[in-house]
């Protein structure tokens, strides 16, 4: 499952309801770090208890880190991001990026041309 909506409170609902269900593969949460801290705190905060499974199976942001910035390409790194967990492995996973997902972008946009 990619999850997003555009609507936190929806957004939550969704997060809420997918977290009584059985263990998912793959729960991928596009937009950033940030938005997905505060949706699984906001779950716990409310006693809501999560399974462990959201520990591990989580991906948020969604996608390995390619330096997508065209719809197209986050879909895909999305999607390669998924074949990666069903296959068992590991792969540069924006979840696990530090700082803004867009930084190395930015860098070598503004870098001179050699």
């Amino acid at each position: 499952i990619v999850l997003m909506s555009h609507n936190y409170a929806r957004d939550l609902a969704y997060l809420r309801n997918l977290a009584q269900s059985p263990q998912l593969a793959y729960l991928g949460l596009l937009g950033p770090a940030k938005r997905r801290d505060q949706l699984i705190n906001e779950l716990t905060e409310t006693h809501f208890e999560l399974p462990d499974w959201m520990s591990t199976q989580v991906f948020g942001p969604a996608g390995i880190d390619l330096g997508a910035e065209l719809p197209e390409h986050i879909a895909l790194s999305i999607l390669a991001e998924i074949v990666a967990v069903m296959t068992g492995r590991r792969v540069p996973s924006l979840r696990d990026k530090r700082g803004n997902i867009h930084d190395a972008v930015l860098e070598q946009a503004s870098a001179p041309a050699s």
